[in-house]
């Protein structure tokens, strides 16, 4: 009786770990009770560290349906920040470890209204997103990694502001430029006169360019793609420089430019393609004025 006993145990331990295991209404996943989303880990490292508030992580990321994917697999950077809502995001990220794979479900409608400020477009398919965690930094780590990299970039604009004066001086003596700059520093030169309508504030001219800088390099030029830009004289729509050389023109001028960057792009720069602290240099051409 006693080995009948223990086998009888031994069967109604499995079909109760075996009903805890399937409880999930998805196949493989289980319910976090606490959170209230489903997971399911494909490499697991419970030995490794684990992300808390404020540290930054690395992963790559897939958001998709169970049938359709809504983004595709993309490197990402975040930082772990207090739950939007319960179960969120976020709440999955302290679940796992470094080197960790894993998918999980998450409500829908709650993920499109906090993340993405918008209703959930995909009825009643559950909303997957599938992370690999590559990397955490610490909070302290990166704030130290920021202060650096800001003090790097300081540095860079301070050689960029003492280098532009020198570099303005050299351009005006090679180039032997005789006028002198207006009081907001732009070198207005005239190389051609026109007998058309004069521009002034609030105009709409239009205009053919090309625009370089002082080592010669050319960033943009309108002459090749056909047409002049149109724009309104004196509304912010273009650089400082630009608004203020257009009111010295009309029909049928044309005009070097030589604009400082304090009434350029000053210390930001333009798009990668023009630096900080930057003097540009534009032949211009008023096209048309009305």
């Amino acid at each position: 009786m006693k080995n009948y006993s223990k086998l009888f145990l031994i069967a109604l331990i499995a079909i109760i770990s075996l009903g805890a295991t399937s409880c999930s209404k998805y196949k493989g996943f289980k319910k976090d009770k606490k959170a209230g989303f489903f997971y399911k880990f494909y490499s697991q490292d419970k030995k490794g560290v684990q992300p808390v508030d404020g540290d930054i992580v690395e992963l790559m990321l897939t958001v998709r349906t169970d049938d359709s994917t809504i983004i595709p697999t993309f490197p990402t950077r975040d930082q772990i920040i207090e739950s939007l809502f319960k179960g969120d995001f976020y709440d999955a990220l302290r679940k796992m470890h470094v080197s960790d794979s894993a998918s999980f479900i998450f409500n829908g409608d709650s993920i499109f209204h906090y993340y993405f400020g918008q209703e959930y477009p995909f009825g009643d398919k559950p909303l997957y997103f599938d992370i690999k965690l590559n990397n955490i930094i610490p909070k302290e780590d990166f704030e130290k990694q920021q202060n650096e990299k800001r003090q790097e970039y300081e540095a860079m604009l301070a050689d960029y502001k003492v280098a532009e004066d020198s570099l303005l001086t050299d351009y005006i003596k090679k180039n032997k430029v005789t006028v002198k700059p207006t009081a907001s520093g732009l070198y207005f030169i005239k190389t051609s006169s026109g007998k058309g309508k004069q521009a002034t504030a609030g105009s709409t001219v239009s205009v053919h360019y090309k625009g370089m800088l002082i080592d010669g390099k050319e960033f943009d030029n309108s002459y090749q793609r056909g047409e002049p830009i149109e724009l309104e004289v004196g509304k912010g729509m273009v650089i400082p420089g630009w608004d203020e050389a257009l009111q010295l023109m009309k029909v049928g001028d044309k005009a070097k430019l030589i604009i400082p960057s304090k009434i350029g792009y000053g210390e930001r720069g333009a798009g990668g393609v023009i630096p900080p602290y930057a003097t540009l240099i534009f032949e211009v051409e008023m096209v048309n004025v009305k």
